[in-house]
């Protein structure tokens, strides 16, 4: 069974706990649950052999706001990986939204979605930076540095500004 990519974006920032949160993981057939400790793959959850990664984080208010659920461990993003770049994972069954797909080239990309709100060369990719896709989240796409192709697309919560 799939996971549902769509809905797992819509529950970012609701508790493990939350009920929606739970049934998106049983319907995908995903019996692991995150648990909190400090290997953080700990409170992480995987579908698609690891090509779609559900994290969790119990600093959620440090850098988003409060979250919209309670419970300890908080849905930090939902990050979706290009097989062809990471071995043994994936591929993933389920659709990215905004009509992406994992083969896209950057000029595909800007052409779906329009200019980024950033980009930049940073830790071996090519990032773009996209906000008010959703709303309250970021869209950071990574592309491979060689070929320009989406390696990760990671939808998360939009950061608050502090003093």
């Amino acid at each position: 069974m799939a996971l549902n990519i769509d809905n797992a974006i819509k529950l970012i920032g609701h508790s493990s706990d939350h009920p929606s949160l739970e049934r998106l993981l049983l319907d995908a057939g995903i019996e692991k649950l995150p648990e909190d400790g400090d290997d953080f793959t700990l409170r992480q959850v995987e579908a698609d052999k690891g090509a779609v990664i559900l994290q969790f984080t119990t600093a959620y208010q440090h850098s988003y706001g409060p979250p919209r659920s309670e419970g300890s461990l908080i849905l930090e993003d939902v990050t979706v990986q290009n097989s062809r770049f990471e071995e043994g994972i994936g591929p993933i069954t389920g659709n990215l939204p905004l009509g992406l797909r994992l083969d896209m080239m950057q000029d595909e990309v800007v052409a779906l979605l329009g200019e980024p709100t950033s980009s930049m060369e940073f830790l071996g990719g090519f990032f773009l930076t996209y906000d008010g896709l959703f709303p309250e989240l970021t869209v950071n796409i990574r592309l491979d540095l060689d070929s320009r192709i989406i390696h990760f697309v990671r939808f998360m919560p939009a950061e608050i500004l502090t003093d």
